[in-house]
């Protein structure tokens, strides 16, 4: 999808399904945009606000994102699934922002392997600079299991669907 130059914008659980054959899908692609260059900044508003970078909930004089917001939700959503609750909160763009900037997140289950929580990390970096590729998580993830006990459900296997 960001090899297409194609910024999804509302990641979040909702938006994840998996096939019979345990495959990842990414769905609903209404808020999506196609950039003509991989270097080009957004400004407009979309997405889901628990699941929004801290540069989508900038003012709108502040706010540019590219690629890495979609990475910042993913990491929200693999949390989610984890930890069974979200690492933020807030009911406004506002409040989201205080949250972001003031609260520690709680590491996830001991179930989880260190490499996955040290992945949700580096997807939940406030600065999109430092954020993983959607490339990088593919890489790093095809080579580990991140789940110390064998649980089906829980198994989280990122895949580039377009």
């Amino acid at each position: 999808m960001h090899a297409k130059n194609i910024i999804h914008r509302d990641v979040k659980l909702g938006n994840i399904f998996l096939t019979k054959e345990q495959n990842v899908k990414l769905g609903d692609f209404g808020s999506a945009i196609q950039l003509q260059r991989q270097d080009k900044k957004i400004k407009s508003k979309a997405g889901t606000r628990v699941y929004k970078s801290p540069e989508m909930l900038k003012s709108k004089e502040k706010r540019k994102y590219g690629f890495k917001t979609d990475i910042w939700s993913l990491g929200i959503a693999i949390y989610e699934l984890c930890k069974k609750e979200r690492p933020y909160h807030g009911d406004s763009d506002r409040q989201m922002r205080r949250s972001i900037k003031r609260d520690n997140i709680a590491r996830i289950p001991d179930r989880y392997s260190d490499g996955l929580w040290k992945l949700i990390l580096k997807m939940l970096n406030k600065n999109p600079k430092k954020r993983p590729s959607a490339e990088e998580i593919l890489n790093q993830t095809s080579r580990r299991r991140h789940s110390k006990i064998d649980i089906q459900k829980d198994a989280i296997l990122i895949k580039e669907c377009g």
